[in-house]
């Protein structure tokens, strides 16, 4: 089932041209729950990046933060020492 949500939120991400903040970090969650903390975090990069562009979006910054910084944590744990 992770499988399929994480290939639904890309055709997903694909249909809306990478250009909704909302569905980039749907994305983003799939790519965590898949085991891809750093391409999570790369798209949660981009999310951020379009709400902030988008005043009817600049709302969601904060929140989109928040999930940005689980995954760089899930990265930064995933690192060999």
């Amino acid at each position: 089932m992770k499988a399929f949500a994480l290939e639904v939120a890309k055709k997903t991400d694909d249909l809306v041209q990478k250009k909704n903040p909302a569905v980039a970090d749907t994305l983003a969650r799939a790519l965590s729950v898949n085991g891809d903390a750093r391409g999570a975090a790369d798209t949660q990069r981009r999310a951020i990046a379009l709400a902030k562009s988008n005043p009817r979006s600049a709302g969601m910054v904060s929140d989109l933060q928040k999930h940005l910084d689980e995954y760089e944590a899930a990265t930064s744990a995933a690192k060999p020492e």
